[in-house]
C-alpha cells in the first residue's frame, strides 16, 4: 500500500491491541490527558478519529506491559557508533540471533537508526508479570537498547525539531518502515519473538547481578 497517514496506522496498530500516544508536533514527548498524563488511546474508532482531527501530531506505539501491549523493541542507535565499529555491531547482532529474514517489523528512525519490533504478548520477559523496564544503555560501546515499559515514535511521524546528540550524527527526520516488514506487511501475532540469546547478552550486560 502507499504509505500510511497517521490515522491509518493509528486504526492498524490499536486494532492490534498496541494503544497509541498522540506526541508533539515534530517531536517525540507525549501530549497530555485532562489528568496531566500521557494520552494514551486504546480504543480503534477514537485513536483513527483523533488523528483525522490531528494531522500535525506524531505518533507513538506503547510497548509491554503498558495496557497490555503485546510488544518490545530492540533498538540499534548505530549513529552513535563510530563508523569504524558499524561492522562489529551488525556482526554481533546477527549472532544473538537478529535477522533480516525474521517476521519482525522494521523501521528506521528520525536520525537513521534501526528499530527492530519483537512479539511478547501476555508473556513479559521478567516473572511471566512485568517486562523489563525501559532502559538506555551502551553496552559494550554497541548502543543496543532493549525498549519496554514506554513507547517508541514510528511511522509517518517526523522529529523534524530533533538536534543531533553527537557532532556529525544525523538530527531528526521521517520514521519510515523497511520493505515488506510494517504492520501491514506482518500481522502482530505472526512477530517473532525476541531472540533468547539477544535477550540473555542484553540481560549481562545491562541488568544488575
Amino acid at each position: 500500500m502507499s504509505s500510511p497517514t497517521l490515522a491509518e496506522t493509528a486504526l492498524e496498530l490499536s486494532s492490534s491491541l498496541i494503544p497509541v500516544r498522540p506526541l508533539r508536533p515534530g517531536r517525540k514527548p507525549p501530549l497530555s490527558d485532562a489528568a496531566g498524563q500521557a494520552m494514551t488511546i486504546t480504543d480503534p474508532e477514537a485513536a483513527q478519529a483523533y488523528f483525522k482531527e490531528h494531522p500535525d501530531a506524531n505518533i507513538g506505539a506503547c510497548l509491554a506491559p503498558i495496557d497490555l501491549s503485546p510488544i518490545v523493541v530492540v533498538d540499534v542507535d548505530i549513529s552513535d557508533v563510530p563508523t569504524a565499529e558499524h561492522a562489529g555491531v551488525w556482526q554481533l547482532l546477527q549472532k544473538l540471533g537478529l535477522s533480516s529474514k525474521a517476521p519482525v517489523w522494521v523501521q528506521r528512525t528520525g536520525r537513521g537508526n534501526t528499530q527492530v519490533f519483537y512479539y511478547v504478548g501476555g508473556l513479559y520477559l521478567e516473572g511471566g508479570t512485568s517486562a523489563i523496564p525501559l532502559r538506555h544503555t551502551n553496552a559494550e560501546g554497541k548502543h543496543i537498547d532493549l525498549l519496554s515499559n514506554g513507547y517508541v515514535v514510528v511511522p509517518p511521524s517526523n522529529t523534524k525539531d530533533e538536534a543531533p546528540k553527537v557532532p556529525g550524527a544525523l538530527g531528526g527526520g521521517p520514521y519510515t518502515w523497511f520493505k515488506g516488514h510494517s504492520p501491514w506487511d506482518i500481522p502482530v501475532s505472526a512477530l517473532a519473538p525476541i531472540p533468547p540469546a539477544l535477550l540473555d547478552w542484553w540481560r549481562f550486560q545491562v541488568l544488575p547481578r
